[in-house]
């Protein structure tokens, strides 16, 4: 069943996100670590100084004593997140990730409620050195940003190229 013929917009995306995940992985793979989403939560906190934002959490400063804590953070969990040349740290419990990902893609479907988009997009708009991707289910579009600046938009008709060089083909998954 191609992704026209999916009956509802639940089908199509669920089939989008399937084969845009199996596609990014096979052109990433090589490209380590690259991380699904069921695999990491990417950490956040609080912001101190305003208590209303949050940050990505930075893995820079953190030193091995003080890991233990990153088990209690909060966490999101893209769709895809590539950590190609931004350092990482992982929560001991290995289920969660500290650092700037180099690029974050999120599919949205209308099950993702204005408030949990706009969210995220703030969150990841926070790591300075992150290029975050927004894919619709119903659209070639890609929605790009560069920490918080946005970028030209790109669609699924031609490749997807990152600020950093990174080159992704999708072109059969455009309608």
């Amino acid at each position: 069943m191609t992704y026209l013929e999916m009956s509802t917009p639940k089908e199509r995306h669920s089939l989008l996100a399937t084969e845009l995940l199996l596609l990014l992985y096979l052109q990433l793979k090589d490209r380590q670590p690259y991380l699904r989403k069921e695999d990491r939560g990417l950490l956040y906190e609080r912001d101190f100084a305003d208590s209303a934002r949050y940050n990505l959490l930075d893995a820079a400063p953190l030193k091995r004593a003080d890991l233990r804590h990153l088990n209690d953070l909060s966490a999101v969990n893209p769709d895809i997140i590539l950590f190609d040349q931004n350092p990482y740290v992982l929560a001991p419990d290995q289920t969660k990730i500290a650092g700037f990902p180099d690029l974050i893609v999120e599919i949205w479907s209308k099950g993702n409620p204005k408030q949990e988009r706009a969210f995220k997009q703030a969150l990841y708009s926070t790591g300075a050195t992150t290029e975050h991707w927004y894919f619709t289910q119903n659209s070639n579009s890609v929605t790009c940003f560069f920490a918080a600046k946005k970028l030209k938009n790109q669609s699924l008709k031609s490749p997807l190229r990152t600020q950093n060089g990174v080159t992704v083909d999708l072109r059969h998954l455009a309608v």
